[in-house]
């Protein structure tokens, strides 16, 4: 520790709340550094606080879990929509905004389906003929090549 440096750990009840490293999973230990008449407090979890090799409290669980148990999993699904065209005529290459527009969808949905295809794109870009009709695949509507409107 650095000269004029204090640290603390304390197990103490409090409302739970989530790690301040990974923001995973509840935190655990609670550190307190003050460093030259500033507090410093840290909320950590028993992993994130044994990377910290800050000692976990007493009687406390570590259980670590896969990544992919930890983060649910985004919803892809996009509801029905009477107004949603059944067939779209589209350019070979096509924003993703302006496709959003057609399909009747949030463009971050349409981002968030687009990169579970693999394909990571922001509102502005322009994709393919073959990505957007699979993204209108998705969305339950036929796409069709066709020119530049």
């Amino acid at each position: 520790m650095k000269m004029g440096t204090l640290s603390r750990v304390q197990c103490v009840n409090r409302p739970p709340m989530l790690c301040q490293k990974c923001g995973l999973t509840e935190a655990i230990v609670h550190r307190e550094t003050v460093v030259y008449r500033q507090r410093i407090e840290e909320h950590l979890c028993a992993i994130c606080a044994g990377a910290a090799r800050v000692p976990a409290p007493p009687g406390s669980v570590v259980s670590v879990m896969p990544f992919s148990k930890v983060v649910p999993k985004p919803d892809l699904t996009i509801l029905p929509d009477s107004q949603r065209p059944k067939e779209l005529v589209l350019p070979e290459r096509i924003s993703i905004r302006r496709l959003s527009e057609l399909l009747r969808i949030k463009p971050y949905k349409a981002i968030s389906v687009l990169m579970s295809f693999g394909v990571f794109a922001s509102m502005r870009q322009r994709i393919e003929f073959g990505v957007a009709a699979r993204l209108c695949e998705h969305c339950s509507v036929r796409a069709l090549r066709g020119d530049r409107r």
